[in-house]
Parts: C-alpha cells; sequence; structure tokens
C-alpha cells in the first residue's frame, strides 16, 4: 500500500473488443462529456468595448415589464401608427385618390 504497483495481470494484455463496439464507447463518453458541460456553463461576462457594465444593467432591467414600460410602448405604438397613417394620407393625396372610405372609423 505504500508503493505504487501495477497488476500484473492487466499489463501486456490486449483489449479484445470489436473496433465498432470501442468507437461507440468513446461516442457515448463524449455525448455524456458534452451534456455534463452544457450543464455546468454559466453565462460569462464578456467586457468588450465602453460601457459594457451600464449595458448589461439595462439589459438585465430591461426584462422587466412594469405600468411605466407598459405605457411607454403603448404611447410609442399610437405615435407610429398615427405616422404610418398620414403616410398614407400624403400618398393618396399626391396619386389624387380619394381618401379611403372606412378611415373615419380607423383609430388612431
Amino acid at each position: 500500500p505504500e508503493m505504487i504497483s501495477l497488476d500484473s495481470d492487466l499489463v501486456g494484455s490486449v483489449d479484445e473488443a470489436p473496433l465498432a463496439v470501442k468507437q461507440a464507447e468513446r461516442l457515448e463518453e463524449a455525448k455524456r462529456r458534452k451534456a455534463e458541460e452544457l450543464a455546468n456553463k454559466k453565462e460569462k461576462n464578456k467586457a468588450r468595448g465602453r460601457n459594457t457594465a451600464g449595458k448589461r444593467w439595462r439589459r438585465k432591467r430591461g426584462n422587466v415589464m412594469d405600468e411605466r414600460t407598459a405605457q411607454r410602448r403603448e404611447k410609442i405604438a399610437k405615435i407610429h401608427n398615427a405616422r404610418k397613417l398620414a403616410r398614407e394620407d400624403s400618398k393618396r393625396k399626391e396619386k389624387g385618390m380619394a381618401k379611403d372610405a372606412l378611415a373615419r372609423f380607423k383609430m388612431l
């Protein structure tokens, strides 16, 4: 027990398993290792460029939905919709076409 020794029965013996079996075992081992690595992997904080700490903070903060965020998004959507309608109206005027019959019922 105090000295390191090799098992004399295993030294010099040949593994007689077929090549296909050995390859299958290696493939299974590789898949197992890959699964372990993916399970143990965590997101790295890659700091490249300027202001990366601030960007990371904003990205994490951006996932939270609160009242103000929802109201802001609704307001922006209304503005975009109004601009789209104005663009369509200006195109109609350029072409000399009348307003859409249902345009008065559309909500802004």
